[in-house]
Order: C-alpha cells, then structure tokens, then sequence
C-alpha cells in the first residue's frame, strides 16, 4: 500500500477508541462476570500479541484495521483485569500503595514507550517495533502463566 497519513492514523485512533468505548461501557462486566479477571488478562495478552504481530506484516489500511480490532480488545481488557487483579491480592491497607505503585509504572511506560516507537517508527522500523511490541505482549502472556493461581 501507499505509507499511512495523519488521516489514515486519525481514522485509525479513532476506530479503535469507538471499540474502546463499546469494550468498557457496554462489554467489560459481562466478560468478567462470564470469564473471571485471570482468562481475560490472558487472552488480553494473546490478543494484543497478535495484533501486533499482524500489524508488523500490514500493508493496507483494512489491514491495520483488522490488526486494531484484534489488539484493541487485547488493549482494552488487560488494564482493568490487572488492576483488579492486582487489588484483590493486595491486603486492605496496602491496596493504596500497591495501585500507586501501578499506576507510576503506567505513567512511565506511556512517557518511555512512545519515545521508543516514535524513534523506531521515524527510522522507517515500523515491523520491528510492531514485532518488540508483539514479543513483550506473548512475555505478559507467559508471565500470566506462571503466576500462582490462588
């Protein structure tokens, strides 16, 4: 395909933010209800992990489409299942200094992270970067795995 304009991305962030909108407002619960946190952290990494796997071999915008519907579930999942996860296993009186201390990590990959993808993406490393991305997603599935499950 031709290389993907300020358009074709805003289309793109915008698509993926209306899934947003329909995964947490109308969606989330009854996944949990139905599933439980710990499946949809791991099918949120798997998700993610091959959307951004497809995203590395996209050449057309119904390509990246495609791959945004397949990671935005991933996306749109992971960080309220962790999070609940997260507080069920932290004692009452640490709860607080536990999402605090998850929420800073969050704050300092949304500044590092794009810092990286912005200087791959620029040096024309788009799969690359598409593929890295895929590889920390399948390590947080692994990750999920191993974790105790009590």
């Amino acid at each position: 395909g031709h290389p993907v304009g300020a358009k074709e991305v805003g289309y793109i962030f915008a698509y993926v933010g209306f899934l947003g909108i329909i995964l947490q407002g109308g969606f989330m619960g009854r996944l949990v209800k139905k599933f439980g946190e710990r499946t949809l952290v791991w099918t949120g990494y798997l998700s993610a992990g091959i959307g951004y796997s497809i995203v590395a071999w996209s050449r057309t915008i119904p390509q990246l489409l495609g791959a945004s519907t397949v990671n935005s579930y991933g996306m749109g999942v992971l960080r309220p299942s962790i999070t609940a996860l997260i507080t069920q296993k932290a004692g009452r009186k640490e709860q607080g200094v536990v999402l605090g201390l998850t929420q800073s990590i969050t704050s300092i990959s949304s500044v590092i992270a794009p810092a990286i993808a912005g200087v791959m993406i620029d040096r024309q490393m788009l799969s690359a970067w598409a593929l890295l991305t895929a590889a920390f997603a399948f390590a947080g599935l692994v990750l999920s795995f191993s974790g105790k499950n009590d």
